[in-house]
Order: C-alpha cells, then sequence, then structure tokens
C-alpha cells in the first residue's frame, strides 16, 4: 500500500492522463477544445439556425459538466471524477491563456436569444393551428 489517499491517487491519475497519455494521444486540450467550439458552433447554427458563440472555456466546462451527468448515474464510477479533474485543469490553464474571455452580460443574452424565442413560438404555434390543437 503506497499511503496515498484517494485524493492524491486521483490527482496523480488525472495528471498522468492529462499531461502525458492524452497529451500523445490526442494532441494539446487548447486545440481540441478550439475545434470542439468550432464544431458545436457549426451543429448549432445548422441544427438550429443559431450562431452560438462558443470558446474554449466553454468547452473544457460543458464536458466536465457531462462527466458530473454520469456522476450523477453512477456515483462510484472512479474513472469520471478523473475526468472531471482532467478536464478541470485543463480548462483553469486555457481560461488562464484568454484573460479577455468574454463575460456576458444578462441582458446581451436576452437581447441575443428573444428572436430565436421569438420564432420558436411562432413555429409552435403554426403546429398546434396545422394540428387543430389551437382553441
Amino acid at each position: 500500500m503506497s499511503g496515498k489517499t484517494e485524493r492524491e491517487i486521483l490527482l496523480d491519475t488525472a495528471k498522468q492522463y492529462t499531461l502525458v497519455d492524452r497529451n500523445t494521444v490526442s494532441g494539446d486540450p487548447e486545440d481540441n477544445f478550439v475545434t470542439i467550439a468550432d464544431f458545436w458552433r457549426t451543429y448549432s447554427k445548422r441544427r438550429w439556425g443559431l450562431e452560438v458563440p462558443f470558446h474554449p472555456v466553454d468547452v473544457a466546462n460543458m464536458m466536465t459538466l457531462l462527466k458530473v451527468s454520469r456522476i450523477a448515474n453512477n456515483p462510484q464510477h472512479w474513472d469520471s471524477y478523473v475526468d472531471v479533474a482532467g478536464y478541470a485543469a485543463c480548462g483553469a490553464e486555457v481560461a488562464m491563456r484568454y484573460p479577455d474571455y468574454p463575460s456576458i452580460p444578462v441582458e446581451a443574452a436576452l437581447a441575443y436569444a428573444k428572436p430565436h424565442v421569438e420564432q420558436a413560438i411562432e413555429d409552435l404555434d403554426d403546429a398546434l393551428e396545422g394540428c387543430g390543437l389551437t382553441d
């Protein structure tokens, strides 16, 4: 027995994965986050007509949330905790490279979303009317 706590073992494992194993296989995390942000922007534009300004920091945060979701379904899955630590470390590193990473004021977010929400409501009303489900 090494005498290490679970935390030490988990963080050592995350360190090994993020600094050696996955860097060797997948490349630099920031490069991957930039690529994923581009893919997500393209997908959201084609799928919903929304130009969402995904940022590499957003990718790190949302990938962390993906792992948290998995933990919610299986709290004993140790590897998900390792991945959370890895994404958090990579996300922190990337965030420090972007000191001007945008903080979007609520007003700007609402102004951005309003026409899309209005269109979605209009489309829903049309669909309901087409099905005879309106008064």
